[in-house]
């Protein structure tokens, strides 16, 4: 089952430096030669892969405990994976092992946390993978969410027993988000699960939902989505909480 990686990589100072962004370039890339040279049956690139870096630059007022305009200490890594098993399977490699310490100098490694969500590519560059109808805007195309210059994760946490309600709530509203969200993608999917999750997260669910847009500004124009009938519903039948972070392209 394909699942992508969300890694979430604190930095120990305020900001990115140039060092930093040469360093992660540089892993990347190995990880990226790595790949083409234990996985042939993945695509050939980057992009293809879903792999991207998006450095956080706020969080939602309304939902979040910090603020917007919080300091952009944490970075994004994105990868797609054919199995959770695949993915372990660079962690272990002497590559990654060799060059993960090397992050030392900036990222605070003991607090660096990463988990999968299920069953879709949401950082495709590839169109023909996103279940979107065609748009007048940007030649009928959508931009993907790996392409856009601002992104929104929203986390949703969900009764474990209304997941199923909760799916059809969410897949009635697509038609209204796609709507609010183009020439932009979005996508989401369930966390895959871990023994050593806290009870909360182990008792319940996690969905994650991506969507792209030109600025954190346009999160405001949003909100009349999320203050539809139809979304109300599903926040009061299945959703026991919801914050939203942002992020901009870094790598």
């Amino acid at each position: 089952m394909p699942v992508i990686e969300l890694a979430f990589l604190p930095l120990s100072t305020a900001s990115p430096s140039p060092s930093f962004r040469a360093l992660a370039e540089e892993c990347i890339q190995v990880q990226d030669v790595w790949c083409a040279s234990h996985l042939p049956s993945v695509p050939n690139g980057l992009e293809p892969r879903g792999v991207g870096m998006f450095q956080q630059i706020a969080n939602s007022a309304a939902n979040d405990s910090n603020a917007a305009g919080t300091k952009a200490t944490t970075m994004l890594l994105t990868a797609h994976w054919a199995s959770v098993s695949e993915h372990e399977s660079w962690i272990a490699s002497e590559e990654n092992q060799t060059y993960f310490p090397q992050l030392r100098e900036y990222v605070v490694l003991d607090r660096v946390r990463y988990f999968h969500v299920e069953g879709v590519e949401m950082f495709s560059s590839d169109h023909s993978t996103l279940s979107f109808s065609s748009f007048p805007e940007n030649g009928g195309r959508l931009v993907p969410v790996l392409n856009s210059p601002v992104i929104f994760m929203e986390r949703w946490l969900v009764d474990k027993a209304k997941k199923g309600e909760a799916e059809r709530l969410l897949g009635e509203m697509k038609g209204v988000r796609d709507e609010i969200v183009r020439p932009h993608a979005h996508s989401g999917g369930w966390r895959i699960k871990r023994d050593d999750l806290v009870e909360e997260l182990r008792e319940n669910k996690e969905e994650y939902v991506f969507e792209g847009c030109e600025s954190v500004e346009g999160f405001e124009k949003r909100q009349k989505m999320r203050n539809s009938e139809k979304y109300a519903e599903t926040t009061m039948t299945a959703m026991l909480s919801y914050n939203v972070k942002f992020y901009k392209r870094f790598l």
